[in-house]
């Protein structure tokens, strides 16, 4: 039928009846291709530029190809629940339908899992950290919708070792695989870590990201207020350097460039390289408290007490450590006692409903909106010049 009334300067649609479609009219690889926001966790959202050379040349195009067990195999099931408006998800789309699986499944709610997931039992899995994290009871069930997950990927933020254990453990295969990337909406990935069953047994320090991925990125560790390179061993600032940085911010130039040193990208993140060449993070810069690893006590009162399903740390000037949990059931005093006995001093814990922490779409935890809740300010030990 027709599509309304004729306007002034339009070309009917009946002139072109039977033409021969235009050619396409690329842009050029380094013209802006796509504007990703960053998770936000404290703050408004970055918007992050990415060209066709950054995004689809260095990071897309890499994971378009069927590597040894890491890649997609034409017999997959390929399941993701994510944040699909984010740079992740971008280059994930861009290879996935490449590789061509058997089947892709999408899931825009992590609650949708148990019967999505039921019907369409994954072979390989990527979901948000926080997915996994609320998944881990449904993980317990025999009938679990895990069974047959040969791969499980996650991205975003660091994953705590029984959110991991409880996922490899619903698989029935006999060596199914864990894939740790670790980076920036602004990078791509710069480490990547392997996890078994096996290697879960010996309790690994979960702030091990891993190693730069070989020929594709380089980081090095600098003192915060000089910027002087600092030996392996020594906690600093995390630099990074990768060809798949993005362009820019928009709207904010200037913000990019606080970040930017020379052909070096600041994280924003401190850490640690070790002696053998792996990361380990210890917190964001921002966040940080001095005398602890707030990362690293969430990972160990995690791990020691299954009731709570997340531990978050917050410091402010003036009050000890402040830990917030999320639990399962009802918290044991004297358990959180024993808990915590050798570890840094902290105040009482606060115990909250999962969705009474604020959090991004990604379900990363707003650590300075929670922060601000309980004790009314945003101010924390660290600068934040580089969020």
């Amino acid at each position: 039928g027709p599509l309304g009334e004729p306007f002034a300067g339009a070309v009917p649609l009946d002139d072109v009846r039977g033409s021969r479609p235009p050619a396409p009219r690329g842009r050029h690889d380094d013209d802006p291709l796509v504007v990703n926001h960053t998770s936000g966790t404290t703050g408004v959202p970055k918007l992050v530029v990415h060209t066709t050379r950054t995004i689809v040349h260095r990071l897309a195009r890499f994971e378009a190809v069927r590597w040894p067990v890491i890649g997609v195999r034409r017999d997959d099931v390929v399941a993701n629940a994510s944040s699909y408006a984010h740079g992740r998800t971008f280059c994930w789309t861009a290879s996935v339908f490449c590789l061509a699986p058997r089947k892709i499944v999408l899931l825009g709610d992590p609650r949708s899992a148990e019967t999505v997931l039921a019907r369409h039992r994954p072979t390989t899995l990527e979901a948000l950290p926080s997915a996994y994290v609320r998944w881990q009871p449904l993980a317990s069930r025999p009938d679990n919708p895990f069974r047959d997950v040969r791969l499980f990927v996650s991205t975003y933020d660091a994953m705590h070792p029984p959110a991991i254990r409880a996922m490899l453990h619903a698989s029935r295969r006999r060596r199914p695989l864990w894939m740790q990337g670790w980076g920036q909406t602004e990078t791509g990935p710069l480490t990547f870590r392997f996890l078994t069953r096996r290697a879960l047994t010996r309790s690994p320090d979960a702030r091990d990201l891993g190693r730069p991925v070989p020929g594709r990125t380089r980081l090095r560790v600098v003192d915060p207020v000089t910027f002087a390179p600092l030996p392996r061993g020594r906690a600093g600032l995390v630099l990074a350097r990768t060809a798949a940085r993005c362009a820019g911010y928009v709207g904010e130039q200037d913000r990019w460039e606080a970040k930017n040193t020379g052909p070096w990208w600041n994280t924003g993140d401190l850490g640690v390289i070790t002696r053998g060449g792996a990361v380990r993070l210890l917190d964001r810069e921002v966040d940080a408290v001095p005398g602890l690893s707030c990362l690293e006590v969430e990972d160990l009162v995690e791990d020691r007490l299954p009731e709570v399903v997340e531990c978050v740390v917050l410091g402010t000037p003036g009050r000890p450590p402040i830990p917030v949990l999320v639990t399962s059931g009802p918290l044991d005093p004297a358990a959180w006692r024993r808990a915590v006995a050798d570890l840094p001093p902290m105040a009482e814990p606060h115990v909250l409903a999962w969705d009474d922490v604020p959090r991004t779409a990604t379900g990363k935890v707003r650590r300075l909106d929670l922060l601000t809740r309980l004790v009314g300010t945003a101010e924390t030990h660290g600068t934040g010049r580089w969020t």
